[in-house]
């Protein structure tokens, strides 16, 4: 008798001390754990939270690469790599990106179209790098970068203490 007294409270024991919460912001959500007193903290981008980019198109049916993402900040102030695949081929991926970036206020720097599809639009403050691989198949990857401008400048820059070359006559 004694055994099934002992048995249930020995489990709750042990349990108490594994307690955990969680929290969500937009796009992470961020677990707690306790264990024996110390408290561990992660973050896992929210594959469900991808529509939560709303100063950006995403094409229907775009599935987050956890993995790969790293985001950090939220709502229009987000800088970050975003990482996710759809189930269109690139071109039509590229079509989609040509036809909608401008509609959320990106104003196009640079395309390049061809095997690796590389697409530049600029935002105020931020630059969008875009690019999808062309492999073939009716599925694409999607790497979408977003930062700020390069501050770089010949005063600062230690590559143009060298002497830049002279072309060929």
């Amino acid at each position: 008798m004694k055994k099934t007294f002992y048995l249930p409270l020995f489990a709750t024991i042990l349990l108490s001390g594994c307690l955990a919460t969680e929290k969500s912001s937009p796009v992470v959500t961020y677990k707690t754990t306790e264990i024996n007193g110390k408290t561990v903290s992660s973050g896992v981008i929210n594959p469900s939270n991808i529509a939560q980019f709303s100063d950006i198109p995403i094409p229907e049916g775009a599935v987050m690469n956890t993995d790969g993402s790293i985001i950090m900040g939220s709502g229009e102030e987000w800088t970050g790599r975003l990482i996710y695949s759809v189930p269109y081929a690139a071109n039509a991926v590229f079509e989609f990106y040509l036809s909608e970036m401008p509609k959320f206020g990106w104003t196009e720097i640079t395309v390049v179209r061809g095997k690796v599809n590389q697409m530049i639009y600029q935002q105020g403050m931020r630059i969008a790098n875009i690019q999808m691989d062309d492999n073939g198949s009716d599925k694409s990857e999607v790497f979408f970068m977003v930062s700020p401008p390069s501050k770089t400048t010949s005063a600062n820059n230690p590559a143009a203490k060298h002497k830049t070359p002279k072309p060929q006559n």
